[in-house]
């Protein structure tokens, strides 16, 4: 009689798997040459770990650094051109996050939409400043607006910030202050999304916490808006070393894991001691992600949060799953999944 075939199990098996569902991913990834380059590299590295297994770790270290080299090149490549700066141009887009107003200034991004990227040769972020009265816009909005560009770039200033380096990071190719001109509001955008929420969150916050003298603080806290933040506030987290605490990341995060853990074992308390058993740490890392999910969506899934909830993720699996990878295995596999994601 012949032998049923039999499915490869164990590790081996679990990376072959993955080798196949990332190969679907190729059709979707080759809208570019990045995008290809990113699912070759992602193939490749499964079908090496599922054959070798000695170089699973040599290949999820190099992993993450070949994904950030890539992605380099493509935040470069995103950029306004050297030949624009200084021009006007009527562009579309979208609002994205929370506006900022700053005294008499409204700070926020703009995503500029796909055939304005094409038609101008814009990148995909602007950082739009808006001085000269300027008008109510809400996250989510599209709007038509006259922009003089300018590139990502920021003053030297060796006992400060870096800013060229933070609008690398957020992603912003190009900086725009609003021109003379008529800008135009074209869609008030979907009624419920996450920037949207947040935007409603914090005008309600702002109302109830009028005349408090933290406002700023708890705003900072409660969707990671600091734009409210007085000088004088600033200040004394500069002199006392705790200016971090504002920015919301993996201590934060990792509170908000930590509570919704603590919140899945209380309800666990009611049931009985084999459905408790059979449950076992499943409730407590369900909530821990819930938990850490809502509050990085408050936080507008920043890059800081994106990392932490990907590490707790990573955890909770390992967990989860009754594995024991090791810490150097487990650290590569965390650090290989938040270069991916970011």
């Amino acid at each position: 009689s012949k032998t049923a075939p039999r499915l490869v199990s164990g590790p081996r098996g679990v990376w072959l798997y993955l080798l196949m569902a990332s190969s679907a991913l190729i059709p979707w990834l080759a809208g570019s040459a990045h995008g290809l380059t990113y699912a070759l590299l992602l193939v490749t590295s499964a079908l090496v770990i599922a054959l070798y297994r000695s170089f699973g770790l040599t290949v999820l270290l190099s992993l993450p650094a070949g994904f950030t080299l890539l992605t380099i090149e493509q935040r470069l490549d995103d950029r306004l051109r050297a030949t624009l700066a200084g021009e006007s141009a009527v562009v579309a887009g979208v609002i994205g996050g929370v506006p900022a107003q700053r005294d008499d200034m409204l700070e926020f991004l703009f995503d500029v939409s796909g055939q304005d990227q094409e038609r101008l040769n814009l990148p995909r972020r602007i950082r739009v400043r808006w001085y000269e009265n300027p008008v109510t816009v809400r996250a989510g909005q599209v709007w038509s607006l006259p922009l003089r560009l300018q590139p990502p770039r920021g003053r030297v200033n060796f006992q400060g910030p870096d800013a060229e380096r933070r609008y690398f990071a957020r992603r912003i190719g190009a900086l725009a202050t609003v021109d003379k001109g008529s800008p135009i509001l074209l869609d008030e955008g979907p009624r419920h999304s996450l920037q949207g929420w947040r935007n409603e969150l914090k005008e309600r916050l702002t109302r109830l916490l009028a005349d408090e003298p933290a406002k700023g603080q708890v705003l900072a806290l409660a969707i990671a808006d600091r734009s409210l933040m007085r000088p004088e506030h600033w200040r004394v987290f500069s002199q006392t070393g705790t200016g971090h605490l504002l920015a919301i990341s993996g201590l934060h995060i990792g509170f908000a894991g930590l509570l919704g853990y603590r919140i899945g074992w209380i309800l666990l308390l009611p049931l009985g001691a084999r459905l408790k058993m059979a449950l076992g740490s499943l409730p407590g890392w369900t909530c821990a992600l819930a938990l850490a999910s809502l509050y990085a969506a408050l936080a507008g899934f920043a890059i800081s949060t994106q990392r932490a909830l990907v590490m707790l993720l990573v955890l909770a699996v390992a967990v989860l799953s009754a594995r024991n990878p090791g810490p150097m295995l487990g650290w590569a596999l965390a650090l290989s999944a938040v270069t991916l994601v970011d």
